[in-house]
């Protein structure tokens, strides 16, 4: 099972309704080609009436993976935000991608942009995940570990990583900061 798959199994365990919003329109193969059991996968193109009619009359208890192939519209014209409210919107830009594998919330999408750099690195992003970030951190502790992570410390008091700070300037190994 790849990444993509198990991402959207994951948050179907969660919510019955994913939204999928593609601004270039490009990941339409990946859309096509997933094995997503006991989810109907729609394409929405100017049927937003028969698929809410579906939704709530003909398949209630079936879940939805709707990908729109287009930007998310502005609220008042997006004639499925009740639902869209209800349900989740999955992002597959790199931002998105480092949030979901971290299971962060949409709220971050521009603290991780900032520290996108940071982010890139599969092995601080495991190590970051390995530290653990408690649901509803604020973005000064998601810093303070993402600092801990940096200094090699699981440990996230500033005198510690001020000292492992301290210590790596003085030595002269090339791999410093992560």
């Amino acid at each position: 099972m790849d990444k993509l798959t198990a991402s959207l199994l994951n948050l179907f365990a969660k919510y019955r309704v994913i939204f999928w919003y593609d601004d270039s329109g490009e990941m339409i193969e990946q859309v096509t080609q997933l094995d997503l059991p006991n989810i109907e996968t729609i394409t929405v193109n100017n049927n937003e009436f028969g698929i809410k009619y579906r939704l709530f009359y003909e398949q209630p208890d079936t879940s939805f993976l709707l990908y729109f192939p287009y930007g998310q519209p502005v609220y008042e014209q997006n004639w499925l935000l009740d639902v869209q409210l209800a349900g989740y919107v999955f992002r597959t830009d790199l931002q998105a991608q480092f949030m979901q594998d971290l299971n962060l919330d949409y709220h971050y999408h521009t603290f991780v942009s900032t520290h996108i750099e940071f982010f890139k690195s599969n092995r601080r992003r495991e190590k970051l995940a390995k530290l653990g970030i408690p649901t509803g951190e604020s973005e000064a502790g998601l810093r303070n570990r993402m600092l801990a992570v940096v200094f090699g410390q699981e440990s996230l008091s500033l005198s510690e990583m001020l000292l492992a700070y301290a210590h790596t300037i003085t030595t002269s190994s090339d791999d410093r900061f992560g």
